[in-house]
């Protein structure tokens, strides 16, 4: 279950007396960790095949960051994201979806309204752009064409959203 956390997070509360900035971001709490991918923009996709089927998943790289099997993700309306793909073939084709499930049938639309250039990625050359549509806030999912264990949750959230959230520097 996902908590959405609102308003300031505790932290220096004289820092704003004394002229210092805050720096504002979302936060997403997952069990015990912060979900930052919102402040993230490029993403390393890789299928993760180290296990025997059926626990292959996608592992995710956010910014240079550690890797984690199957993150939630959290954009923001507004802003480009770039997925990147390291071991990814025909065999397991990258897909933004509307639904959690296989294969291209729910497949997120491509385009200028829709902001997202390439779906269906199945090389390490494709570089796939989504920026973000207010039209997108909600739920997406990030799903292996061919395999449902190697799926992901996208929560979509709007910038007046992602504001509301501050944590002061001391």
């Amino acid at each position: 279950m996902h908590e959405i956390l609102h308003g300031v997070l505790p932290g220096n509360p004289s820092a704003a007396a004394r002229g210092r900035s805050s720096r504002r971001f979302a936060a997403m709490l997952v069990g015990s960790c912060f979900c930052m991918s919102a402040w993230a923009n490029d993403f390393l996709i890789s299928a993760d095949t180290s296990q025997p089927f059926p626990h292959w998943k996608w592992a995710v790289q956010t910014d240079a960051g550690p890797s984690d099997s199957n993150p939630d993700l959290t954009l923001r309306v507004g802003l480009t994201y770039t997925f990147s793909f390291g071991t990814i073939s025909a065999a397991h084709p990258f897909y933004i979806n509307t639904v959690q499930g296989t294969g291209s049938a729910n497949a997120y639309p491509t385009g200028i309204s829709s902001g997202l250039d390439h779906n269906g990625a199945t090389s390490a050359a494709t570089v796939m752009t989504f920026k973000v549509p207010a039209s997108a806030i909600g739920t997406l999912y990030y799903n292996c064409g061919n395999h449902v264990e190697m799926t992901g949750v996208i929560n979509v959230i709007d910038s007046v959203f992602a504001a509301n959230f501050e944590i002061p520097t001391p």
